[in-house]
């Protein structure tokens, strides 16, 4: 793979709606500085890393960089704005780049940014950060977002279980592939036995309101399954619950 390219996922449920990514290697490569300078400046909070969901890498939205390599402008004090309501990277990125909003008339943050209306964004951002809550831990966003994913995921399994099915071999491959801890091998082993029970237990055991069926919906086969208005509502009805 040319490093220099964007990647399509990273191995999250949110891969569709924040990537493509860069990879270090290939973000330093395309940037002309070194490993060391990209980490820097993602301690710095100049630039936004994710890590993919076993942790093993760390990759960069390629919607925060411009053509020639730019990030976004002032990226780094919308970053800070928005951190008390972000904690997680995974947020801010949703934040920049997971929805067209209606108070960025009908465009992302990023894409806001990066067609020079900056005091909108920063004044939604100032707004945002200003709402800080502490939820409990099964009510975190991301976890609620993971949750109404998979409802409209069981919408569909119940309604054509053939073509959703279809797209979970190559998927789960790549899981397999990329979970090689025991304690990931163990989520893949038991989507495998949802996977081989009725579609009724595979949606019961995938909405499971546990910490097992919190890490399968983190790590989940249905990458695909849901076109990109489905999983936009989701997350709409995730924030607004």
């Amino acid at each position: 793979m040319d490093h220099k390219s964007p990647k399509a996922a990273a191995g999250h449920p949110w891969d569709e709606l924040v990537g493509p990514f860069y990879d270090p290697s290939g973000l330093a490569e395309w940037l002309g500085v070194t490993l060391q300078t990209i980490e820097h400046w993602t301690a710095a909070g100049k630039i936004l890393g994710v890590a993919t969901a076993d942790g093993g890498e760390m990759l960069y939205p390629a919607a925060q960089f411009g053509p020639a390599g730019q990030t976004l402008p002032r990226l780094p004090e919308v970053l800070r704005l928005i951190r008390p309501i972000c904690d997680d990277p995974w947020d801010a990125a949703a934040w920049l780049v997971a929805a067209p909003s209606a108070e960025f008339q009908g465009r992302t943050a990023a894409r806001t940014l990066h067609d020079g209306d900056i005091e909108l964004v920063l004044a939604a951002a100032a707004s945002d950060g200003r709402v800080v809550e502490e939820p409990l831990p099964s009510s975190r966003r991301e976890e609620r977002v993971t949750m109404e994913l998979h409802v409209a995921v069981a919408r569909k399994l119940r309604a054509d279980p053939v073509a959703v099915l279809a797209v979970v071999p190559s998927n789960l491959d790549r899981l397999r592939e990329r979970l090689t801890s025991p304690i990931g091998q163990s989520w893949v082993s038991r989507w495998e036995e949802l996977l081989a029970g009725p579609v009724e237990g595979l949606i019961s055991g995938m909405l499971e309101d546990s910490e097992l069926g919190r890490n399968l919906r983190q790590n989940s086969p249905f990458a695909g399954v849901l076109t990109q208005e489905q999983r936009i509502a989701a997350i709409d009805r995730a924030n607004r619950d």
